[in-house]
């Protein structure tokens, strides 16, 4: 067989097999860059709060239901629905039916801030404040004669009210979206609004107690605004504005993670990619985690048998015994297959499980019966999965012919040093180290391609 037929034979056992087998692990993003683009996104998003407009008729007087309305960064819009106080009638002279009622007027969002908050109740959540402000005053004094059905006189319509620290909370849940694997969203649970009222001196002049006056004004506007905005973002619309995609960012964690061990590809990278599944999400203060669910970064050097060898080359004892030898293997990470010795004498061991649940070295014992005068070669055959899901074989020694020596003779007269239960057709290795009893599960589908061991030693021959 030419050098190139024999490689290639090799490189066709490496790769071929079934299902990859995988593992669990949680990976933990800092708050910071697992929810920048979030932050990104909810930093462009606009809301403004006007609902005073031109005189409409007794009925609607200044009412402008069109002026409140939230933006988000793709350009979509929805208007709020903000209504006025309701309209309260002020004392004044015999005769005379003026009333008034409170409008917002033109405020809008300045700056926003992206935080999180532990509820004592709901847990972890995160704040979006939305900080208002106006060019003028936030709150215009509507008023009305209803015994004219007409606005009232000028200088009773230019009395305002201003409100400082205007803050829009909106309190966010995040949590893995149950459409979509590997997207996270933004589930609002409350609103909460806030301001310090500042109203001018004739309304504190004349209107004395302007809170009772107006309907409770804060508590008009907390409401109003609170109830708006939350029935905006309950809809599925605007939910699906507020799910975003992790994937790209957990995956790039994920082959980080492995692409030391799967070699830094593209090929890998893509595989990961495609093989990579978000199991559960968890929302902690400083961080966000996801259990994800992966291939095992498994490759070709994972394993590494150190050594494999006789106890002692040559044993001389009462017929029938065990010849002892002994292994040592090396992991770098968790890995498990099974394994086998075959002889020169054509003969193969059981298969036997082998394993390691970290990364570690660790040394096994093997036994084969004599049961009369032999001596021959022996290979220690390890195989497991790859991370693409293919069989790889590593043995002790490329070919027979430089696999370890052992002789066995039987000597009358000697003492017999081994119990009798374990002389007949003991295991073929201790339950000690990386050996744990016989296998009996998928077998690599190959196996018996390793007969090319003898045209790789004709092969040596011939050069």
């Amino acid at each position: 067989m030419r050098t190139g037929a024999v490689i290639a034979l090799i490189l066709a056992s490496l790769v071929v097999g079934s299902q990859a087998t995988y593992e669990e692990r949680e990976f933990c993003f800092p708050r910071g860059p697992a929810t920048i683009g979030i932050q990104t996104y909810l930093n462009s998003i606009h809301m403004c709060l006007d609902n005073w407009g031109p005189w409409k008729g007794i009925a609607n007087r200044w009412y402008n239901p069109d002026g409140s309305f939230l933006v988000f960064p793709s350009g979509k819009q929805i208007q709020l629905k903000v209504l006025p106080s309701k309209a309260k009638k002020v004392p004044n002279k015999p005769g005379f039916n003026r009333w008034y009622e409170a409008y917002v007027r033109d405020v809008c969002t300045q700056d926003i801030d992206f935080y999180p908050y532990k509820h004592p109740k709901m847990g972890q959540l995160n704040v979006l404040r939305l900080h208002m402000e106006s060019a003028g005053p936030e709150v215009k004094i509507g008023c009305s004669n209803t015994r004219t059905d007409e606005p009232c006189k000028a200088h009773f319509l230019k009395h305002d009210i201003s409100l400082d620290n205007f803050n829009i909370r909106i309190y966010f849940k995040l949590q893995s979206s149950k459409k979509k694997e590997g997207f996270v969203q933004m589930v609002p649970k409350y609103v909460k609004v806030d301001f310090d009222i500042k109203p001018d001196s004739w309304v504190l002049d004349k209107l004395n107690n302007v809170i009772n006056y107006f309907y409770d004004l804060k508590g008009y506007l907390v409401k109003e605004v609170e109830e708006a905005v939350m029935d905006e973002l309950d809809r599925p619309d605007i939910q699906a504005q507020l799910t975003f995609d992790l994937n790209e960012l957990i995956t790039d964690k994920v082959i980080d993670f492995v692409k030391s061990r799967l070699g830094d590809t593209s090929t890998v990278s893509k595989w990961v990619e495609d093989n990579t599944s978000i199991k559960s999400f968890n929302e902690k203060k400083t961080e966000l985690c996801f259990t994800v669910r992966y291939p095992k970064p498994v490759h070709i050097f994972t394993t590494q048998i150190e050594y494999f060898r006789a106890v002692n080359p040559v044993v001389k004892k009462m017929c029938p015994f065990q010849f002892g030898f002994i292994g040592r293997v090396k992991a770098d990470a968790p890995v498990s297959g099974y394994g086998y010795i075959r002889y020169s004498d054509g003969s193969k061991s059981k298969n036997f499980n082998w394993g390691f649940s970290k990364p570690g070295t660790s040394t096994a014992n093997f036994y084969k019966t004599i049961k009369e005068q032999e001596s021959g070669k022996a290979i220690l055959y390890l195989k497991h999965k790859l991370w693409h899901g293919g069989w790889i074989t590593k043995r002790s020694a490329l070919a027979m012919k430089w696999g370890t020596s052992y002789r066995g003779e039987c000597g009358l007269g000697l003492k017999f040093e081994m119990a009798t239960s374990r002389v007949q057709e003991a295991e073929v290795a201790d339950d000690s180290g990386f050996v744990q009893g016989e296998y009996h599960g998928e077998t690599d589908p190959n196996e018996g391609d390793e007969d090319f061991e003898q045209e790789f030693a004709q092969l040596s021959d011939d050069q």
